[in-house]
């Protein structure tokens, strides 16, 4: 279940604040954003606001296809592969 007024806030909320702020962080652009719903609204003015720098979590997956949805090869970025750590049973 996902309650799309959550999304409706939490966007208008990165959104009011885009103007105040050097960096914003998305703890995972996925399916929804590739879809146009949960963070995607937000997520692409972030990328329109030249001031801010953007940090987004998006498993290997998914990623072609966000650098391609959200036109990332306009933008400057860097990826960083966070690869799970391995435990050694302690």
């Amino acid at each position: 279940f996902v309650d799309a007024s959550v999304f409706v806030w939490a966007n208008a909320q990165v959104q009011s604040d885009l103007e105040h702020c050097k960096v914003v962080f998305f703890d995972e652009i996925g399916k929804l954003e590739l879809h146009g719903k949960g963070f995607a609204p937000s997520f692409r003015s972030a990328l329109e606001t030249e001031a801010v720098s953007v940090v987004a979590a998006v498993r290997t997956s998914f990623l072609d296809e966000v650098i391609h949805t959200f036109s990332l090869e306009k933008h400057p970025y860097s990826l960083v592969n966070v690869a799970k750590p391995i435990r050694n049973g302690s």
